[in-house]
């Protein structure tokens, strides 16, 4: 069903006026359900577009949907804006951006990102480098605040298909035969991962339909002293100096960085921390957002008008050490079976082949 128009603003266009498929999809996600006839291509009865839809509309399709993403870091192979003079694009993506141009005067343009972006940022080359990743982490140490999860706070730990449900030990960190190889734990160094954050939660233990899943709502019995890589520190530096972008490009990449990860972890322990509050690598989906926004080509981060903002894409995550459970730092409150009623995705397409 199509959105009803928030504005008098004149129809300019129909979701049938362009030929890229996605574009056309795009079109009719975001366009108005109306009886008459595009004034454009003639068609009638199919769902038209305002100039303000339509920017929004190439704004998803050109840029947000040409987003690659590399090692650490990400960013949009295209762009739009009015002063760029455009390039030249065959096929159905040159006559969509012909379309755009005629009737917004944006042209569509390849797009070459600022270095930082793909990763190229000095902290984070040199937490790549073994022999000066002491060096990074212990400026994360001086530099990210503490946070005091205190007595009587609650939080959630999922299991996936536990041998005894109804087991309170079965929601502690994993024995030592089950430890798995993740982004902070490993053999020998036993981990409990949860969230304050349910959903998040099902999104970290990649929940598949037919899984059974089981959910503890622990309580803090004494207050936990973590260490908060969520919060973004105050730096005077430039993009590609930032401390700041460095810890939340590696807690955003794959497992290639589970080894500065568990690197990190390991000097926070022995700085007697009781665990990390870090960046969950799914806040993308939870926020909707694209994790690192940028003003005239520079982080947003960087910019105290923006950084509230930006903080809120953030999803927050806990690793707890050793066994709180156990060591009686957590308690079970009770645990409840998880039934997924319904995903629902939000779906963005964009160009290949440009």
């Amino acid at each position: 069903m199509g959105k009803l128009p928030l504005t008098d603003d004149p129809y300019v266009c129909c979701c049938k006026c362009f030929a890229d498929p996605g574009m056309r999809y795009s079109a009719n996600q975001a366009g108005t359900t109306d009886p008459s006839k595009c004034l454009r291509c003639g068609t009638i009865g199919s769902r038209k577009l305002t100039r303000g839809i339509l920017v929004e509309v190439a704004l998803g399709f050109f840029v947000k949907g040409s987003f690659e993403r590399f090692d650490f870091g990400a960013a949009p192979m295209l762009e739009i804006n009015e002063t760029n003079s455009g390039d030249e694009f065959s096929g159905a993506i040159g006559h969509d951006a012909e379309i755009l141009r005629q009737i917004t005067d944006l042209r569509v343009f390849h797009y070459g990102p600022n270095l930082w972006m793909l990763g190229h940022i000095e902290p984070l080359e040199d937490l790549q480098d073994q022999s000066r990743r002491r060096i990074i982490i212990a400026r994360i140490l001086e530099e990210y605040p503490t946070k005091i999860l205190r007595e009587g706070s609650e939080l959630y730990r999922l299991r996936v298909n536990p041998d005894k449900p109804n087991d309170e030990k079965q929601y502690d960190s994993p024995p030592a035969n089950k430890q798995g190889h993740g982004r902070f734990c490993r053999v020998g160094k036993p981990i409990m991962y949860a969230s304050q954050d349910l959903e998040t939660c099902i999104h970290e233990v990649r929940a598949a339909v037919d899984d059974r899943l089981y959910v503890a709502t622990l309580r803090c019995e004494t207050d936990l002293r973590l260490l908060d890589l969520t919060a973004i520190p105050t730096e005077q530096v430039t993009d590609f100096e930032s401390l700041d972008l460095a810890v939340l490009f590696t807690f955003l990449a794959g497992e290639h960085a589970y080894k500065i990860t568990r690197a990190i972890a390991d000097a926070v322990e022995e700085a007697g921390f009781d665990g990390v509050v870090y960046p969950s690598y799914f806040s993308r989906l939870r926020s909707g957002a694209e994790t690192v926004g940028t003003v005239f080509g520079m982080s947003a981060r960087r910019h105290t008008l923006w950084q509230e903002q930006e903080n809120r894409k953030v999803v927050r995550n806990l690793a707890l050490f050793g066994r709180p459970l156990k060591r009686r730092k957590l308690s079970a409150l009770g645990i409840n079976s998880v039934m997924l009623e319904r995903v629902e995705y939000h779906i963005n397409l964009g160009p290949v082949g440009f």
